[in-house]
């Protein structure tokens, strides 16, 4: 039970600081701690639903992996903006496929928009009564959803956005014989974001500020643990031709039960786009600490360098690759995207 707890302390916390996420093959090359600092039209399309009333045309695309993940979207822009994304994918024992929606429009200097997404199919598969495994999870999404706002001024542009969402994790145990034990909790959040951009012609600068709140629930053994996560973020963005060079400052602090996580992370990411060739390199570093009532103990430090690759053979069609960085000898492992913009 004590493991149990702890893993969903651990995703809980990942939940209230991330909020609703997408696939980006893009940010996949760049790194996702840049995802708020630089916009992204396929992550920033339920993240921000207000941004999508302020491109342009029409987006269709896919993206996919090796593990059998699909997410095909699509997005039309007029007086009134829709957008669609399905999640789908199968693999081991459990399938998905999770359709999202959003809508935005503008008044004046503001921008509107509203995003959620909805478990359509997302089921665990119940476990054989002869089993050899110790344990299996798997959490089950009920929905996400997203309301924001834009003001736009000359020279700055401010969001405010909120989100909410709640997953139900299943775990099943056993300790080799034949009874089979059965755990279920779930985890809800609240997170309300603020964003200001300040515009100039080559160098930008961002600040983000999130407070996400909520819990987890044991129902069957009548326990809950709240939860709370603080972060700051913010840093410049520089953009002259084919050139975007992106760097930024997070910290996190995460409280859960009496103890308290902290982490700092310093990302970094370039863009270079000589012709139709798109290079990207992005990376990373996070050192964490964890304070209790019997003082702090040092979590260690994380690292990671991702890159990725563009191809825009058309003017209207990009092509991006991702290999896979955190196993080198799995050249099989990749990600692709396809995206038609008219």
């Amino acid at each position: 039970m004590t493991f149990a707890k702890s893993g969903a302390v651990v995703v809980a916390l990942g939940l209230l600081a991330c909020g609703l996420s997408l696939a980006s093959v893009r940010m996949d090359g760049l790194g996702w701690n840049l995802s708020d600092l630089i916009d992204d039209p396929v992550a920033d399309m339920l993240t921000y639903p207000q941004l999508n009333v302020l491109s342009p045309g029409r987006l269709v695309g896919v993206e996919m992996n090796q593990l059998g993940y699909y997410h095909p979207y699509a997005r039309a822009t007029g007086r009134l903006s829709v957008a669609a994304t399905l999640d789908a994918g199968l693999g081991g024992l459990t399938a998905s496929c999770d359709p999202s929606l959003a809508l935005a429009t503008q008044v004046g200097p503001l921008s509107l928009g509203a995003s959620a997404r909805f478990a359509f199919i997302d089921e665990p598969v119940s476990p054989p009564k002869d089993i050899s495994w110790r344990w299996i999870t798997f959490n089950h999404d009920v929905g996400i959803a997203v309301v924001g706002v834009r003001w736009n001024r000359p020279a700055m542009a401010l969001d405010v956005n909120v989100s909410g969402g709640e997953y139900d994790h299943y775990m099943w145990s056993t300790d080799g014989g034949s009874d089979t034990l059965f755990e279920r909790y779930c985890v809800t959040s609240l997170t309300p974001l603020l964003r200001v951009t300040w515009l100039r012609e080559h160098l930008s600068w961002r600040a983000i500020i999130s407070y996400g709140c909520g819990g987890t629930d044991w129902p069957d053994h009548h326990f809950y643990i709240e939860e709370r996560t603080l972060s700051l973020g913010g840093g410049p963005a520089f953009a002259a031709g084919n050139l975007l060079a992106v760097a930024g400052l997070r910290a996190n602090a995460s409280s859960y039960g009496g103890d308290w996580l902290w982490d700092l992370r310093l990302p970094a990411g370039v863009e270079w786009s000589p012709g139709p060739v798109v290079f990207r390199l992005g990376t990373y570093a996070q050192c964490s600490f964890r304070t209790s009532a019997a003082g702090a103990t040092y979590q260690g430090f994380v690292g990671h360098v991702s890159i990725g690759l563009g191809l825009r053979p058309v003017e209207h069609l990009r092509l991006d690759f991702v290999p896979d960085m955190d196993n080198a000898a799995n050249l099989r492992g990749w990600s692709l995207a396809a995206a038609l913009d008219f």
